[in-house]
């Protein structure tokens, strides 16, 4: 960890700087107050400081107060240094933001024992910021991503085509907006459209060589100022994440678009990667960066009841209880498994048990992206 030793003593400073070196800590020396908070300030400063009270330029107490004020990612862990033994002096250097209070000379065994209460402080805070920015990019890619699929309409002519053919147009229209870096790097993103009323299982694969990004500024929760309000996404190892984000979004906004034109249409599955195992439907139709694969199947839909459900079944219907009909326990287009069956058990005691729903069976595809 690095440490920050402010200390306008040359003495007491080369004291504390080799205790801490021998304890295998990275110390950083300044002398006055000024330097302590430039230091303290970069992007990559100390993340403990030890902080003499009385130094030139700025004290202790000022140094405290400033780094508080200051925007910065992860808040420095701040130790004041003083002789004084007066409570209220503890109280007023805490009060402006010091974290530790250590009377001068400090014991090597409560210096370090200190010191460690503030490593973990700091690694927490380190580790919440890691969550929170990865957090942040999952928001900007999938806010990102639906922007893209906005733009996919389905126009009333474009129904009485082969969903196939209709969603790979619709897709092509995303091309220009994305940008592949060529690569080893192979992703796929797998999804279903169901179609009950013609009775039709739609797989899609899409898939991409390299490494994705979104090329187009277009807005996120992860914007950058400098990038003009917007800032490139793009996953940090193979494109997959972004690719699945693109294929749910996509089938989901298709399926939309053929409810509010009077068809009925479920997203099984959404977005699953594929393990370059299982078996491609048919041939591949480039699409700009992207080879995407569609096939289609019958659906093979029948009714069970409830008792007769099992794993690996798609619903084709909400799953209601008989004497509940208001109740959606499960939504269409739901896969289910164990742990779905398991947490619906309450909802169907007795007679409910036998409630009807209608289920289909997913293609070999989709049960290997499934996993």
């Amino acid at each position: 960890m690095r440490v920050l030793v402010a200390e306008d003593s040359d003495v007491q400073r080369a004291q504390l700087a080799g205790l801490l070196r021998r304890a295998g800590h990275d110390v950083v020396e300044v002398r006055d107050g000024h330097e302590a908070l430039r230091v303290l300030l970069e992007a990559s400063g100390p993340r403990i400081a030890l902080l003499d009270w009385e130094m030139p330029g700025l004290d202790g107490i000022e140094v405290c107060r400033r780094v508080r004020e200051a925007t910065v990612a992860v808040r420095p862990h701040l130790v004041l240094l003083t002789a004084r033994a007066d409570r209220d002096d503890a109280v007023e250097g805490l009060k402006a933001g010091a974290d530790d209070f250590l009377s001068k000379p400090p014991s090597p065994g409560e210096l370090m024992a200190r010191l460690k209460v503030g490593q973990r402080a700091v690694e927490t805070q380190l580790e919440l910021l890691a969550r929170t920015r990865a957090l942040e990019a999952a928001l900007g890619r999938l806010e990102a991503v639906s922007s893209l699929a906005a733009s996919v309409r389905l126009v009333a002519a474009s129904l009485d085509e082969p969903i196939a053919i209709v969603a790979h147009r619709k897709l092509e229209s995303l091309v220009p907006a994305l940008s592949v870096l060529p690569g080893p790097a192979v992703a796929r993103a797998h999804g279903a459209l169901v179609l009950p009323g013609v009775g039709q299982w739609v797989d899609f694969v899409i898939e991409v060589e390299g490494t994705l990004s979104l090329g187009a500024p277009l807005p996120s929760a992860t914007a950058s100022p400098t990038a003009g309000g917007f800032e490139r996404l793009t996953s940090a190892d193979t494109p997959t994440d972004l690719l699945i984000d693109l294929a749910t979004t996509w089938l989901k906004r298709t399926a939309g678009a053929l409810v509010g034109a009077g068809r009925l249409a479920l997203v099984a599955a959404p977005g699953r990667s594929l393990s370059a195992s299982a078996a491609l439907p048919g041939c591949a139709e480039i699409v700009g960066p992207f080879r995407v694969w569609a096939a289609t199947h019958p659906l093979e839909a029948r009714p069970l009841t409830f008792d007769q459900l099992a794993p690996g079944l798609v619903l084709l219907a909400p799953l209601t209880p008989r004497s509940r009909t208001g109740l959606e326990v499960l939504r269409a287009g739901t896969w289910l498994t164990a742990s779905h069956l398991e947490r619906s058990r309450a909802f169907f005691p007795g007679d409910d048990a036998r409630s009807e729903v209608l289920v289909g069976a997913p293609t070999p595809l989709a049960r290997a992206a499934h996993g």
